[in-house]
């Protein structure tokens, strides 16, 4: 049973064809689990499509925040459901806070003293686009907040350099989004070959 590895279970007939490799003992109840994987397999290509219609159907809002590398589609979704026009937020820095990518500030006297994000905001949005700002400082086409990244990195390390680019990749999408302009560094056939890819053309 060893020799079967998730290279083997990735596509419907390569499971039928290891369940078939099994020991007869076995085999009933991976045709049950079989059965439910089907289901839902089917269910989450009901819900990609339903989230490339919502994309599709704000094709330059999509356009416009998807030239920004790492943010797919779930990104795109969560971040027009949640931020949309962005006009309820009177700059990119309080589209950060409602995020909850900004640092607490402790104040004693005249020091201000800067410490971890602070413990609110749309989780939603945080968690995605961390992951996305992961995805866009091994992008080729990053631009300056690889850059950005790249400078923090030797002095704070990945984790708090990382946090920094999200917070700066709201602060940026905040702008694209209010004035529908695309990131400077997506080249623009590279943008429709990625929408292309997400079946958004």
């Amino acid at each position: 049973m060893t020799h079967i590895t998730k290279k083997h279970l990735r596509t419907k007939a390569n499971r039928e064809t290891s369940v078939a490799l099994l020991p007869s003992r076995y085999q009933k109840e991976a045709e049950r689990i079989l059965k439910v994987l089907d289901l839902v397999e089917q269910n989450l290509k009901l819900i990609e499509e339903e989230i490339k219609e919502a994309l599709r159907k704000n094709q330059t809002y999509t356009q416009t925040i998807m030239s920004m590398p790492g943010i797919g589609m779930i990104t795109s979704l969560a971040i027009m459901s949640y931020m949309g026009d962005c006009k309820r937020f009177s700059s990119a820095k309080q589209a950060a806070y409602y995020v909850g990518l900004v640092p607490r500030v402790d104040i004693s006297g005249d020091s201000a003293y800067y410490g971890r994000i602070v413990n609110r905001g749309c989780h939603s949005i945080r968690r995605v686009i961390v992951q996305a700002a992961w995805s866009l400082v091994r992008c080729q086409h990053g631009g300056k907040l690889k850059e950005f990244y790249e400078r923090l990195y030797s002095k704070k390390g990945a984790k708090k350099s990382i946090i920094a680019v999200s917070r700066k990749m709201i602060e940026v999408l905040y702008s694209m989004i209010r004035t529908g302009t695309l990131f400077d560094s997506m080249p623009e056939e590279v943008l429709y070959r990625k929408l292309a890819q997400y079946g958004l053309m």
